[in-house]
């Protein structure tokens, strides 16, 4: 896809975004954080039965997230990577955690964050063509990826193969 001419809102060029993945504790103090200083996420969470105790609660996603304008995304309803599932077990995965993102919170979830090895290792008879084509089916819009930086910002060519920008740990994010 080729953009022209996009802008942000507001008419912004640019735009920073954070995207961190399994609702953990740890999620709520930084979803204050960069609520406090105007910055927006996506919070990509798997389903609650894997989340157990050891993740955010649904009121504490409601309160801290969800109120204050970030995102939420399928991270697989139980974490499991894509690339070692057999086409149909993905489409289950993904499904279900979509249904229960959408039952639990009021609200369509379009987004995801591939989890475990992303998109980086194939097993199972699958391919990185027939994980997109059933995340398109599903209506899945854009699937953020592991396995590196791009370290430059640009939109993604493949919308199901999005790279970050930078990853935290990245040596050279500044």
């Amino acid at each position: 896809m080729r953009y022209t001419f996009l802008r942000f809102p507001e008419g912004k060029a640019k735009a920073l975004t954070f995207s961190y993945d399994d609702g953990c504790n740890q999620d709520l103090r930084f979803a204050q954080l960069i609520t406090k200083y105007g910055l927006k996420c996506t919070f990509n969470l798997n389903g609650q039965k894997f989340r157990g105790d050891s993740g955010l609660s649904v009121e504490q996603i409601k309160e801290h997230i969800l109120a204050n304008g970030h995102e939420i995304a399928v991270h697989g309803y139980c974490h499991r990577g894509e690339g070692y599932l057999r086409p149909i077990e993905g489409i289950i995965d993904v499904l279900d955690s979509r249904r229960e993102l959408e039952s639990t919170y009021g609200r369509i979830v379009r987004g995801m964050a591939y989890p475990d090895c992303g998109i980086t290792s194939w097993a199972s008879n699958t391919s990185y063509d027939k994980v997109k084509s059933y995340l398109s089916e599903l209506d899945i819009a854009y699937a953020r990826t592991l396995g590196g930086d791009n370290d430059y910002f640009a939109l993604p060519k493949d919308w199901h193969a999005w790279m970050p920008s930078a990853h935290h740990n990245n040596p050279k994010i500044m």
